[in-house]
């Protein structure tokens, strides 16, 4: 797993090393991206390797492929803080409401 760049097709940095390194700055949160799906609201793809991720930051969102409030609540189940949903309002049919969603979105 690496860190990618340059429009997603240069690999920067293996995912361990990049997590080791934010563990110690500590951002207030990171944005994970699951590129094989961004921008295509086809699904989530939830990473292999949470845990790790969990370390990165105090906060951790999800983006990419977003499509639908089961999504969301997967994201959610998963541990994720909050989500980048981009396709999915400019297609404006995601409506999720609910205590679930207000609680943690």
């Amino acid at each position: 797993d690496y860190v990618m760049g340059a429009g997603w097709r240069v690999p920067l940095m293996e995912l361990d090393a990049a997590v080791r390194l934010l563990a110690e700055l500590r951002p207030a949160g990171v944005v994970y991206t699951a590129i094989d799906v961004e921008g295509t609201g086809t699904g989530i793809v939830l990473p292999r390797r949470m845990g790790l991720l969990r370390e990165a930051a105090r906060r951790l969102y999800y983006a990419g492929g977003v499509a639908n409030c089961g999504h969301l609540r997967a994201l959610m189940e998963a541990g994720f803080d909050g989500a980048v949903i981009g396709y999915a309002l400019y297609r404006a049919d995601l409506s999720c409401v609910g205590p679930d969603f207000r609680a943690r979105f």
